[in-house]
């Protein structure tokens, strides 16, 4: 087992919760604003930490910013 693969399946054991943030600019041209991620752990997070596979949540969190105009469409897509 490669030593990235031990490391992964040590934190897929031990992690409650993982957060990211992304700052995005605003549509407006007024600073940024912040897209949050929260992956709590179950049994299929914990699987997509062992073996990564795309995740969506980011996405949906950049479409609820788009929704209150906080940001411009082509904004947050450079940063995904």
């Amino acid at each position: 087992m490669s030593d990235q693969n031990a490391v992964r399946m040590r934190l897929s054991k031990s992690f409650r919760f993982i957060i990211s943030q992304r700052l995005i600019p605003r549509a407006d041209g007024k600073g940024r604003v912040a897209a949050f991620e929260v992956l709590r752990a179950t049994l299929r997070t914990r699987e997509y930490v062992q073996k990564p596979i795309g995740f969506e949540p980011y996405a949906d969190a950049v479409r609820g910013i788009i929704k209150r105009w906080i940001t411009a469409p082509p904004d947050p897509v450079a940063t995904a």
